[in-house]
């Protein structure tokens, strides 16, 4: 193929029409259970808290109004892109063919990245603020406005002793009316150092030679490979409790709408450009044209009081040997 401007042209025509393809075709990770979706919701990185404390509207207007509404996090825009060259010669010979797979690979990492980030961002609020007040996300000395305290932080390893007091403690949690705000435990959440033990709590019917597990799918267990330490995390996913409630004969249920302890701004839907002048330098020292895609996005921990966290030294693993069981790796 002679390299021409309407030749180039073409021919990243047809690079984009393959990288939306591809990304048309890229599943949501388990790991999307934990995260609330909008689509630039603020420009100025302040998110409002308020819509998201479960059932609190009865609460009197001056408390409400005057604070819950008042209530605020920040955070950072995420910048993703990568890109590949596409070499003069292979256009020249008419091998655009060769560049399918890592147009899709392209794709499948600008449309994931944000949820690559789930684990980093979780990890993250052992150290981080929670801006309404001041603490980090994690925490023993959380206040509501109201003077209503909480504590969502425990210090402990991984154990089935240990797990029954996360989720009693999530379970106990009161709003800042004082009342509880009704969460349960649906997801256990751990890295791969603790994949084993979680199993054995909630995936094993009968332990110690027999007796019943009494921690037997008490809720879903989702491990993020990239969660490197010992960290885990009891989470109410679904404060509500819809996910499960049947729905009208034939209508497909739709994703809960209510709260989740991770939102998802995307600011940038991923795009692509290219760079197709043969003047540029680019082509001029390297025979090579440019082709990007790019994403913009928000990420941050907003309901941190759905989440029970557990900081352990890397040093609280158990080392007995336990049994394993099949559970589906979340990848992203």
């Amino acid at each position: 193929m002679e390299v021409t401007r309407g030749n180039l042209a073409r021919v990243f025509t047809g690079l984009k029409a393959a990288f939306l393809r591809a990304a048309a075709n890229v599943p949501t990770p388990a790991a999307g259970r934990l995260v609330k979706q909008e689509q630039g919701i603020s420009r100025s990185d302040e998110y409002p808290m308020s819509g998201l404390l479960g059932d609190l509207q009865p609460l009197v207007d001056e408390l409400y109004m005057t604070n819950i509404w008042a209530m605020v996090q920040k955070a950072k825009p995420i910048e993703f892109a990568a890109g590949l060259g596409i070499r003069r010669l292979d256009i020249l010979n008419d091998q655009i063919g060769l560049y399918k797979g890592p147009i899709e690979e392209l794709a499948l990492r600008a449309n994931t990245h944000a949820m690559r980030n789930v684990a980093a961002t979780l990890e993250a609020g052992f150290v981080t603020p929670w801006v309404p007040d001041g603490q980090t996300v994690y925490g023993h000395n959380h206040t509501w406005p109201g003077g209503q305290a909480w504590d969502n932080l425990e210090t402990f390893q991984l154990n089935a002793n240990n797990f029954d007091i996360a989720c009693q403690h999530l379970e106990q949690r009161n709003g800042p009316d004082g009342q509880p705000l009704g969460l349960s435990p649906k997801l256990l959440v751990v890295g791969p150092l603790n994949r084993s033990i979680a199993e054995t709590i909630l995936n094993m019917q009968f332990i110690g030679g027999g007796n019943s597990n009494r921690q037997y799918k008490r809720c879903d267990l989702l491990i993020l490979p990239r969660i490197t330490g010992l960290n885990w995390f009891v989470i109410d996913d679904d404060p509500y409790n819809v996910a499960n409630l049947p729905g009208r004969e034939g209508e497909q249920q739709s994703e809960p709408a209510g709260p989740k302890p991770l939102l998802l701004d995307m600011r940038e839907e991923p795009w692509t450009d290219e760079q197709t002048s043969g003047d540029s330098d680019e082509v001029f020292e390297r025979s090579r044209y440019r082709f990007k895609a790019a994403v913009t996005y928000v990420f941050l921990i907003i309901c941190p009081w759905l989440i029970q966290a557990s900081e352990t030294e890397q040093g609280g693993l158990t080392t007995e040997a336990l049994p394993t069981t099949t559970t589906t790796t979340e990848g992203a």
